[in-house]
């Protein structure tokens, strides 16, 4: 079984202070919640914008004459797409 390591889970600009508090893009998650409540959904642009420029480039060197494009079916998010 593999293990799952924590920086494979969290944001790419996640950081624990010293005090351990997590925060997201220099945003801190207890005050996200503090003011907007929680369940909160927190996307990380810099992870996002990584993951799809990943995704595109592994699959154009397998196949070189694709296209990739977003869709969604669930939670479609104007800013996101």
């Amino acid at each position: 079984m593999t293990k799952i390591r924590e920086e494979d889970l969290l944001p790419i600009t996640s950081n624990i202070s010293a005090d351990g508090r997590l925060s997201i893009g220099g945003c801190d998650l207890r005050k996200l919640d503090d003011q907007y409540g929680s369940p909160l959904y927190v996307y990380d642009e810099s992870t996002l914008r990584s993951l799809c420029r990943d995704f595109v480039t592994k699959f154009q060197e397998h196949y070189s004459k694709s296209h990739v494009e977003y869709s969604s079916k669930a939670f479609a998010n104007p800013p996101i797409a």
